[in-house]
């Protein structure tokens, strides 16, 4: 006889069969209103480490129809499921509605608290929601924007000026959105505190009929994040940023130039050569294409736009693209939000673009029709697994749905892909105020965002001593991170310390990945030791140690033509001795004797040999002289230390 717990097994075996030939299977419908959802985002909105989901909603496409509330559905932690709760409620000001088309997740006033950004249609205000850093959020649009009418269906953060800071890039339309000739899109800096100027002469930008996304992305991989504004006509647009901030229309075909159905291009590395690739929905008709980038060392960009690496399914009428590595095998893979085919769908990516390469799969998504118009990517339950929720408009019932990940965990390590050299020696100043950037990679992308988190791992190491320390590294957009030290940092005292960097990313699942370290010697001139009665002399330098050029070093506040004598040093030291502090180590001095002029100054030249080996040679100097004014009969400067800068 057939044993009960034989049966049972059998029994869950032969029934959870069509589920798992599915890799994304449907949970059922999300809790929140049936409204028109016109775009989704994840969102840890009240910081303990599980995604949530927040809805922008309204109704028309193109034209007005009714503006709507936006919905947050809060992760409720459930073990062993996805539980979400809509506290829309108690979170989001009551009356806050709009003609909701796009909305984007980014640190507006840099709190590190995740806001909400959202681009609304028909010439209405874009609206931002800032969050207080546990989950509830204030309408701070009167303070941060100015009161300007967009037909903004995309927004894109973007650290354009690379400040530090996110800026933010609409594209914008007239009240009927399909209307000739369109608008130019919209770039709004940041002051730093989250509060936005609208800057057209840094856009330059050029009328776009039928806007739908703004893209940023460093196409050229110059490290500076350019824009790309697609639509629902024929030119895809491209702005190449000159690196302050400022962009030049670099034309609407350098991209591959589609029809005139475009919903989306999203763009991310989808054959692992170091560039960004695009995917178009409805490149031409309604058939989904991809556009390689054949970047050249050169520089020059160039790009290969077809259908034909798409097989299987193709053709529905199809609103949104997003990447996943589905198959865990190191490629990104493309999920597609269908409008009216019979499901969500999934196409493999073996990273070649060879015609038919991305594969579809019947195999991807429970097989459900609705009007699927936008999608967003996370693991709700923590299972390594990423799973998808949709945003439902136009047509239907208006259901948001989830869908649960049963295929393999993601395993790999996220990718630098990118990272800005440091150089081997670097002025003090340029420390302070400088950064690094890089762009990283994960097994999932959309609109130019992962769900890794970076941070810098820097240890300063001098005289035989070291600290370490972890700073953050923060989002600028289109997958680039930017590292700078903290603000107001005064880096003098480490000149002649060699700083080493270690960044490291980490993904949802817990796997991480570290650079190699880099290290860079501070140059540049730093003043110390204390002044007394004894070390009562000034000591300074006419212009920081430079390879190939001489500086001077002067001291002055002594008596006239006496003896005086310039030490130096590798060492510091803090020696008393007759009345006084000693602060070049003697065990390693040169001493140079010299005589004090007519007015008590003492001056001694110094030449860096021009070769670039000296650049970071580090010394220390300290000036002394006979004095019979002093009871100890002598006086001496303060300490003086500087690294020879390269040229």
């Amino acid at each position: 006889m057939m044993s009960f717990t034989f049966r049972v097994v059998f029994f869950v075996a032969i029934c959870a069969t069509p589920l798992l030939s599915q890799q994304f299977v449907y949970q059922g419908g999300l809790p929140g209103p049936v409204v028109w959802s016109e775009a989704v985002e994840v969102i840890d909105a009240d910081g303990d480490g599980l995604l949530d989901v927040i809805f922008t909603n309204g109704q028309g496409f193109s034209s007005p129809q009714g503006s709507r509330a936006p919905t947050l559905l809060m992760n409720q932690g459930a073990t062993g499921s996805i539980v979400f709760a809509d506290e829309t409620a108690t979170r989001i000001p009551a009356g806050f509605v709009q003609q909701g088309k796009g909305l984007t997740i980014c640190d507006v006033n840099g709190d590190g608290a995740p806001d909400v950004v959202f681009a609304n249609g028909y010439v209405t205000q874009p609206r931002v929601l800032v969050n207080d850093g546990t989950g509830n959020f204030a309408d701070e649009t009167a303070t941060r924007f100015p009161a300007v009418g967009l037909g903004a269906f995309g927004v894109a953060p973007i650290d354009a000026d690379n400040d530090g800071d996110i800026d933010l890039v609409f594209t914008d339309g007239p009240s009927f959105f399909l209307g000739s000739p369109g608008r130019p899109p919209r770039l709004f800096i940041n002051d730093g505190t989250g509060v936005f100027t609208d800057s057209p002469a840094r856009m330059n930008g050029v009328n776009k009929v039928a806007a739908m996304q703004a893209s940023a992305i460093d196409i050229d991989n110059d490290f500076d994040l350019d824009i790309i504004i697609d639509g629902r006509s024929p030119g895809q647009h491209l702005y190449l940023n000159d690196g302050s901030g400022t962009f030049t229309f670099a034309g609407a075909n350098v991209l591959p130039v589609g029809g005139s159905c475009i919903y989306e291009t999203d763009w991310a590395d989808l054959d692992n050569d170091g560039d960004a690739d695009g995917f178009y929905i409805s490149m031409f008709g309604f058939a989904e294409g991809t556009a390689r980038n054949d970047l050249s060392p050169a520089g020059g960009l160039s790009f290969t736009g077809t259908t034909t690496t798409i097989s299987g399914v193709n053709g529905n009428d199809d609103n949104e693209a997003a990447f996943i590595d589905a198959n865990n095998d190191g490629f990104l893979d493309v999920l597609v939000a269908s409008l009216s085919g019979s499901r969500e769908k999934l196409y493999l990516n073996p990273g070649t673009f060879a015609g038919g390469s991305f594969a579809y799969q019947a195999s991807g998504f429970t097989t459900l029709t609705d009007s699927t118009l936008d999608l967003a990517i996370g693991d709700f339950d923590q299972d390594g697994r990423y799973d998808v929720v949709t945003a439902q408009g136009e047509s239907g019932n208006y259901t948001n749905r989830l869908y649960r990940n049963t295929g393999p965990a993601d395993s790999l390590a996220p990718t630098f892909v990118r990272v800005e050299p440091l150089p081997a020696t670097l002025p003090a100043a340029e420390l302070a105020a400088g950064s690094r950037r890089m762009q990283v990679s994960d097994a999932t992308a959309d609109s130019g965002r992962t769900l890794i988190s970076v941070e810098a791992g820097v240890t300063i190491s001098r005289d035989g001593q070291s600290a370490s320390l972890v700073l953050p590294v923060d989002y600028s957009g289109g997958y680039m991170w930017r590292f700078s030290p903290p603000a107001g940092l005064d880096a003098s005292p480490f000149v002649g310390a060699d700083i080493t960097m270690v960044f490291t990313a980490t993904d949802p699942a817990g796997n991480a990945r570290s650079t190699a370290p880099s290290t860079t010697r501070v140059c540049g001139v730093n003043a110390y030791g204390t002044a007394s009665p004894t070390n009562n002399l000034s000591i300074s330098v006419a212009a920081p140690p430079t390879v190939g050029q001489t500086t001077t070093l002067t001291s002055s506040g002594g008596p006239a033509s006496q003896q005086a004598y310039v030490v130096s040093g590798p060492s510091r030291a803090s020696l008393p001795i007759a009345g006084g502090i000693v602060l070049v180590d003697p065990a390693t001095w040169s001493v140079t004797p010299l005589i004090s002029d007519a007015t008590g100054t003492v001056s001694f030249p110094i030449t860096i040999p021009n070769n670039p080996a000296n650049a970071g040679a580090f010394a220390r100097y300290q000036v002394a002289v006979v004095d019979p004014t002093q009871p100890m009969g002598w006086s001496a400067s303060t300490g003086l230390e500087m690294a020879t800068c390269p040229l």
